[in-house]
């Protein structure tokens, strides 16, 4: 397929992961407090409703990306976009907290379907080797806008219509701003099956892909990444209001972080080509203790300005970096598998993440332990990366599958 047509195509898919993300992930955090308050049920019990969701995604990505890898995501993009449209507005009528989990549940199931699993799948699929890092970033520079955009409109629908008229709302949006898109997708792509690359016939089997080191040093990378960066999300305002620095200027500075992650992206864009993807990625990683370090060594606003800047590139560009990873060690052939697997893996770290940290917290007189634990889960993961770096061959050579040289 043409340059031309995928970049139209992930210009297409980019609002609908503005969308996806911030109904499905950014406005949880929104709906919280009134769904509390309305239902009587307790923040915890709410909480975990949305745990469940992002757990039966995880699992559902790596039965999804089997199905994908043998059929494409495109049909089951669609049905996703109307079913999780549907559980939206089931969500605003729903007084039951069993039925209340069931339909979080649900939506979680087709979180990879709606947000970047299926879109990265059609990038490294249809698109070229040499422009897909420049695709990748246009899609998550989209979806790391979800939060500046649906919070507040979450919000504000809150404060004028209620939670569950919200929902109704939102359900309506989703289908507008997430199926529409997906339907125009679906008829711009080839209908002949894609090209598909591999670096290497011998690790065209999935289970073959999963017995190497190479997998494993990048699922573990990937696992010990989303554990530090999800501790650090969910704590940096309490780890900073120890500090003594105002509270209101914590928050304004923290909430600049999405900003950032959509400059790391664009520059991604840029500059994409220029490194090895593992060596990039391990310089993510290096970028996020280093953002840990500052915390530990001074905490004041101009480190917790610097924490922002070097923790918001450090993830943010790992999305888009870690779908290059994985395209470009492995190919296209099992993308879809492999990538969920390693997606399970960032999973149980972001679910782990938070709650480590926490205990740590619990457990000592100030955040420190906290922090280093952090620091050296990412420090770790930078390790593994940059090994696996070195031991790959050169630029333009590891990083491009046989029939792109």
């Amino acid at each position: 397929m043409s340059q031309d047509i995928m970049r139209k195509v992930s210009w297409i898919m980019g609002p609908s992961q503005l969308i996806g993300w911030g109904i499905t992930y950014y406005a949880f955090s929104v709906l919280l407090a009134p769904v509390t308050q309305s239902t009587g049920w307790s923040i915890g019990h709410v909480n975990g409703a949305f745990t469940a969701a992002l757990i039966a995604c995880a699992l559902s990505g790596l039965f999804l990306g089997a199905w994908f890898d043998k059929h494409g995501p495109q049909k089951l993009m669609l049905l996703a976009a109307a079913f999780v449209s549907i559980l939206l507005f089931t969500l605003s009528v729903v007084d039951d907290l069993f039925a209340f989990y069931l339909v979080w549940i649900g939506i979680g199931l087709c979180m990879p379907c709606i947000q970047y699993d299926a879109c990265f799948w059609i990038i490294n699929h249809y698109g070229k080797p040499d422009s897909n890092h420049r695709d990748l970033a246009l899609v998550t520079f989209f979806g790391g806008l979800a939060s500046t955009v649906l919070i507040p409109l979450t919000s504000f629908l809150v404060f004028t219509l209620g939670w569950r008229n919200t929902l109704t709302a939102l359900s309506l949006i989703f289908l507008a701003g997430v199926g529409l898109p997906f339907c125009l997708v679906s008829r711009a792509l080839p209908k002949k099956k894609p090209t598909i690359m591999a670096p290497d016939s011998s690790t065209s089997s999935t289970r073959n892909i999963v017995g190497t080191s190479t997998f494993w040093l990048i699922a573990g990378a990937m696992g010990l990444s989303g554990l530090a960066w999800a501790a650090l999300s969910a704590n940096i305002l309490l780890v900073a209001s120890k500090t003594g620095i105002d509270a209101f200027l914590v928050t304004s500075i923290v909430s600049t972080v999405g900003i950032v992650q959509v400059v790391g992206r664009f520059g991604f864009g840029l500059v994409g080509t220029r490194l090895k993807s593992s060596t990039i990625a391990a310089i993510l990683c290096l970028l996020q203790a280093l953002a840990v370090a500052l915390l530990l060594v001074l905490p004041s606003p101009i480190n917790l300005i610097a924490f922002i800047f070097f923790f918001g590139i450090g993830h943010g560009v790992m999305t888009p970096a870690r779908a290059t990873l994985v395209a470009t060690c492995f190919g296209s052939r099992s993308f879809g598998r492999v990538n969920g697997a390693v997606n399970f893996a960032s999973s149980l770290g972001r679910a782990a993440g938070p709650l480590a940290f926490g205990l740590a917290l619990d457990s000592t007189s100030g955040p420190q332990v906290a922090l280093v634990g952090a620091m050296i889960a990412s420090l770790a993961a930078m390790i593994a990366l940059a090994y696996l770096s070195v031991r790959q061959n050169p630029l333009n050579h590891a990083d491009q599958p046989p029939n792109s040289r």
